[in-house]
């Protein structure tokens, strides 16, 4: 990190039309949702994500997601706790996830993947 103020692991990316369809998970309604949706992506790195809501969803829930990255990427059954809400000028909210738990460990290894190719084009800093 070059930043030493910075407290992330990884480096957060933005991709054109990237999504994430989420869902609230209550294990006290035997694991169905209370919530859901599907919003645009702010950014992404293998840590976690963070995206734009309507809603003010309850910090450190747990949340089921679903990430779509371009046009035909799409890398599921991930599991990540509410660390951060922030509302926004737009009087909408900025939620940051931490992703904890992945279903398979090749979708792990495709945002690996995605993540490498997108830093790899990157102009560096001058």
């Amino acid at each position: 990190m070059d930043n030493p103020n910075e407290r992330r692991n990884y480096r957060r990316m933005t991709f054109n039309q990237a999504g994430a369809d989420y869902r609230l998970v209550d294990f006290t309604l035997m694991a169905e949702s209370r919530a859901r949706g599907s919003k645009l992506l702010r950014d992404v790195s293998l840590g976690g994500i963070s995206f734009d809501s309507d809603d003010h969803l309850p910090a450190d829930s747990l949340v089921q997601l679903t990430l779509r990255l371009g046009d035909t990427l799409n890398i599921g059954d991930i599991c990540g706790r509410i660390v951060r809400i922030r509302k926004t000028d737009t009087h909408k909210y900025e939620i940051g996830v931490r992703f904890s738990w992945w279903g398979k460990e090749e979708d792990k290894m495709k945002l690996v993947n995605v993540l490498k190719k997108t830093s790899d084009r990157e102009i560096p800093a001058q």
